[in-house]
């Protein structure tokens, strides 16, 4: 029997297992790896900006806010069309389009359309916004 620390699920497909000096085994979820690491980028980037708008001018404040805002408003309509290449390829049969397609009547590409245009439209508002 092993024993699996907080909350990890023994057996996946995607884990790598290790023994443990007390004999346990743990096993190395790649999720829970990308997510520490995500965690860790945001943690990073986050104390950059908040040094950023503390020590430098406020124009060059503003410079990065423009940058951060611009790379989200671009970044949401190609990560939908990544989850369509997913889905597309078998990859990603439970996405969030898929979840939603399964609770309510919809397909999981009209919930794929409604994603891609709710992203454009906030792409498109957003823009005109930033360039007034």
């Amino acid at each position: 029997m092993s024993t699996a620390p907080l909350g990890s699920r023994p057996g996946p497909a995607t884990g790598h297992r290790e023994a443990a000096a007390d004999g346990r085994e743990w096993v190395v979820d790649a999720g829970q790896v990308w997510a520490m690491g995500a965690g860790l980028v945001l943690l990073v980037v986050g104390a950059l900006v908040g040094g950023a708008t503390w020590w430098l001018p406020a124009q060059a404040a503003s410079w990065i806010a423009y940058f951060l805002v611009w790379s989200l408003l671009l970044a949401a309509p190609r990560s939908v069309v990544e989850l369509q290449r997913l889905r597309r390829r078998g990859a990603a049969r439970q996405s969030d389009a898929d979840q939603l397609a399964h609770l309510t009547a919809l397909p999981a590409m009209a919930w794929i359309g409604m994603f891609w245009l709710v992203s454009v439209a906030a792409l498109v508002s957003g823009g005109i916004l930033l360039l007034r």
